[in-house]
């Protein structure tokens, strides 16, 4: 979900920023209980990504705990496009000093500072709690002036806690956990003339054992590794096999060599389909009522928002256990890949200055023969897939 805007700032501005962020450092605290609170949640909700989703998802829960949410978009701010609508959304130029008894931003730490800097202080004379998610076991030291400088600081998963812990042990009394709740935004209902529907509007033949994986190149190559996905999938089905493998590629332009050798991988085998994806068209849904099985051998997560939605429809998911929370990793229809721990390698140059990190090396061979099993009981939907 990590896919905002790019890999940091340069050297001496960042240094300005945690400087001027030192200044604004609080002491831990904030509430506890919600109800009735009138709170202004930042985030940016005017976009189709990651760290919009999981803002708005946010926001339904903050709602159904009895606060008075405002929607405030910042991706104006932030430099980012509009592309998408909601109506109960407000920028941030309305916003008046005293207007909210909490503020609550749904950003990561660099982006967190710019907008924490740039707005009037005296939006800020409120509690703040940041909301911050990550991907490794240790997050960077550049993380600590904005940690500081909330009285909170959310996590919608265990392991992004305990690596901000890891990395910041003296910050950890202003952690909470708070997962996101994705059956507060329930998609479509998967029926069969809903799946085939689907299949007719993405051009999938409606017999084929259909195979989805998707993620965004922001997220980098190698922490989402798709490729390895494709590995498993040829494989699980041998070519006389109707199978077919969509792969969701979004933000494509961020890696073009990524996509070159995802291309690559998938040469020879007219049944695998890499499709580039504009942010345009980026809606999921269709992909997750036409396919039978989500897989996702990641090397690491922070949430796993994908995941969480495909087994909130109903679909078995495949996916590498290392990193993900209980919620998802205990579903009776997911079904774990076993992996062993190695040193973070990424072309893309996201994860550079986490010195120590570590991430998941998944087993292909496990992947494979656990999407042989799913697509053996494709037929008994109703006794789900098994974990053994």
């Amino acid at each position: 979900m990590r896919d905002l805007l790019s890999h940091g700032l340069r050297p001496l501005a960042e240094r300005r920023l945690r400087h001027r962020l030192a200044a604004l450092a609080r002491p831990p605290g904030g509430p506890e209980d919600l109800l009735g609170l009138r709170v202004a949640l930042f985030g940016i909700f005017s976009n189709r990504m990651g760290l919009g989703q999981g803002a708005e998802l946010l926001a339904r829960q903050l709602t159904a705990q009895g606060a008075l949410v405002d929607r405030i978009d910042v991706a104006g701010e932030l430099g980012l496009p509009g592309n998408l609508v909601r109506t109960e959304v407000r920028p941030v130029s309305e916003l008046r000093a005293g207007g909210h008894d909490l503020v609550i931003v749904h950003l990561n730490p660099p982006e967190f500072g710019q907008l924490r800097t740039q707005l009037a202080p005296e939006l800020f004379q409120v509690p703040i709690i940041g909301v911050f998610l990550w991907e490794l076991d240790r997050v960077p030291r550049d993380w600590r002036e904005a940690i500081q400088s909330c009285d909170q600081v959310w996590t919608p998963s265990v392991f992004i806690a305990e690596a901000i812990t890891a990395t910041f042990p003296d910050l950890a009394d202003r952690l909470r956990v708070r997962p996101y709740a994705v059956d507060l935004d329930p998609m479509a209902q998967r029926t069969m003339p809903a799946r085939l529907a689907a299949r007719t509007r993405l051009g999938v033949d409606p017999d084929t054992f259909l195979v989805l994986t998707s993620f965004s190149m922001k997220s980098t190559l190698a922490r989402k590794n798709p490729i390895a996905a494709i590995e498993a999938f040829r494989r699980a089905f041998p070519a006389e096999v109707n199978a077919t493998h969509l792969i969701r590629c979004l933000d494509h332009a961020a890696f073009p060599e990524g996509l070159a050798r995802m291309q690559a991988a998938a040469s020879g085998d007219a049944r695998i389909r890499v499709a580039a994806i504009g942010r345009e068209e980026s809606s999921i849904e269709d992909a997750y009522l036409a396919c039978d099985v989500y897989l996702s051998l990641h090397r690491s997560e922070g949430f796993g928002l994908n995941l969480a939605e495909a087994l909130s429809m109903g679909l078995p998911v495949i996916g590498t256990r290392w990193s993900l929370g209980d919620a998802i990793a205990d579903h009776r229809l997911f079904i774990p890949v076993p992996s062993t721990l190695v040193a973070v390698v990424d072309d893309q140059h996201l994860y550079d200055g986490v010195a120590g990190a570590r991430w998941a090396e998944p087993d292909i061979a496990f992947a494979a023969d656990a999407l042989s099993r799913v697509a053996a009981s494709a037929h008994a939907p109703d006794t789900g897939p098994s974990k053994s």
